[in-house]
């Protein structure tokens, strides 16, 4: 198995954990399961935490709503209709976060799920 630098702190502090699941019988596609649920989980208790400091900042500072535009034309812009951007927006971030969360996970997991039980569990 070739381990990456950047990937080797990472799978070196769960290495013990995972040799002990693996020896009481779970597949390596479980395991990056487990390690990709966690990380899926953090990510969207993270851009939970976020969307209720952006929207108590939209609050508090008021939302920017184009006033030179006559009163038909304001409408037409997404960024006047506060509930539909919020969601938008938070849905695109949402979705770029967990990318990014389990393409960073998945290089690490995928490494940790191929180590035999007896090698992750010799300094145990």
């Amino acid at each position: 198995m070739v381990e990456y630098p950047y990937t080797w702190l990472s799978t070196r502090t769960r290495r013990e954990e995972m040799g002990v699941r693996l020896s009481y019988g779970a597949s390596p596609r479980h395991i990056r399961l487990l390690l990709l649920g966690e990380a899926g989980m953090l990510t969207t208790i993270a851009v939970l935490i976020g969307c209720l400091v952006y929207f108590q900042w939209v609050l508090k500072d008021g939302f920017y709503v184009l006033s030179s535009m006559t009163p038909g034309d304001n409408m037409r812009y997404i960024t006047n209709h506060f509930t539909v951007h919020f969601l938008i927006v938070s849905l695109i971030v949402y979705l770029i976060m967990m990318i990014v969360t389990w393409i960073g996970v998945w290089i690490p997991a995928y490494n940790i799920s191929k180590i035999s039980p007896v090698e992750a569990l010799k300094d145990e």
